[in-house]
């Protein structure tokens, strides 16, 4: 299993890939360096949230496996347990990968209080996963309050991810996850998401990016 060190670390980044619904205008190359990017985020709302990033950090995957072991007695001997069965202990043993992967970590994105539907454009000339999105406080596993669309968990070259957002009625007390990576795991995106309270306008907001709702 594949692990990243750093941020949300313990946590499985990859899952299978779901088909993408819709077609790419521009599948990629699939035989050049992966390369990933991603654009302004949208609303349905009319909202634009600029993506910025906050850090660049290059880190290594730590790859995990389970040892099994035959307890044996001084002489070498293989001991049984009450039913004559061998003993066999498992403990877990990792390594680091000798290649680098690059994380890109954005500054958090403060949504405004309503339901919604987001999207954020991807760039990419290779296959990319955008696994649905963690919720997180103090470590702890919280309950989630925005997800991604099931098309868009998966794709190839240029495409978009879209995700639906609930109503918070109070400003939110944790992040969620968004992760955006390549498919062979040396670029990944972590993007912070949090949200204002109902009827109110997040801090630092550009209302002149405001767009004509689609609704």
């Amino acid at each position: 299993m594949k692990k990243l060190i750093y941020l949300i670390a313990g946590l499985g980044l990859l899952g299978g890939f779901a088909a993408c619904e819709d077609d790419n205008d521009n599948p990629g190359d699939f035989s050049l360096k992966s390369e990933l990017e991603l654009g302004t985020i949208t609303s349905a709302k009319g909202h634009v949230y600029p993506l910025t990033v906050e850090e660049t950090k290059d880190t290594t995957y730590e790859y995990f496996y389970t040892v099994r072991d035959t307890l044996k007695d001084e002489n070498g001997e293989p001991i049984l347990d009450d039913l004559g069965q061998l003993q066999i202990t498992a403990h877990e043993e990792s390594y680091f990968s000798k290649k680098t992967a690059k994380l890109i970590k954005m500054k958090k994105i403060t949504l405004f209080g309503q339901a919604d539907t987001l999207t954020i454009p991807v760039v990419s000339n290779a296959k990319w996963s955008a696994p649905m999105p963690i919720f997180k406080r103090d470590d702890k596993d919280m309950t989630p309050w925005f997800s991604n669309y099931g098309s868009t968990l998966a794709g190839g070259g240029n495409s978009y991810i879209k995700l639906a957002v609930g109503i918070g009625r109070s400003a939110r007390s944790y992040c969620g996850y968004q992760r955006v990576l390549t498919s062979d795991s040396m670029i990944m995106y972590v993007i912070p998401i949090t949200q204002v309270g109902r009827g109110q306008t997040p801090p630092d907001y550009d209302m002149s990016l405001e767009t004509t709702s689609a609704e």
